[in-house]
């Protein structure tokens, strides 16, 4: 079964959606035979879209075993700040993980400044 809703979306035209382009592009004008084939399109597609949500949730199952693992390593091996500074580098993988020494005393300082600056901070509320 399928269901429409008024959204606009992009087509971003990947080159494994090619086939499908192709069939929509082929329906003839013809009202019977365009009703037909539209609805084994959609048929098609909504099978597509259930197959690729579900690999895509077999992705994310896989992600939450990785970062489980991590944290088990971390919780075994390092203490609280240095898992901190673990899982930022391991969580920005790419963006702005640490690429010098500076880098990583940079990001120290930082865990260190918020560190400080909670303690201070209760430290204020509790007087």
């Amino acid at each position: 079964m399928f269901s429409i809703e008024s959204r606009k979306i992009v087509e971003s035209r990947y080159k494994k959606s090619d086939k499908f382009y192709k069939k929509f592009n082929s329906i003839t004008k013809d009202t019977g035979e365009a009703l037909t084939s539209l609805q084994g399109s959609l048929t098609d597609l909504d099978n597509e879209i259930s197959n690729l949500e579900s690999r895509l949730n077999d992705f994310r199952a896989l992600k939450q075993l990785i970062l489980h693992r991590i944290h088990e390593i971390g919780k075994d091996n390092f203490d609280l700040l240095e898992r901190r500074i673990l899982y930022s580098i391991i969580i920005r993988a790419g963006e702005k993980s640490p690429k010098s020494i500076y880098d990583l005393a940079d990001m120290l300082n930082d865990f260190l400044l918020i560190k400080y600056q909670t303690k201070y901070l209760s430290y204020i509320i509790t007087i």
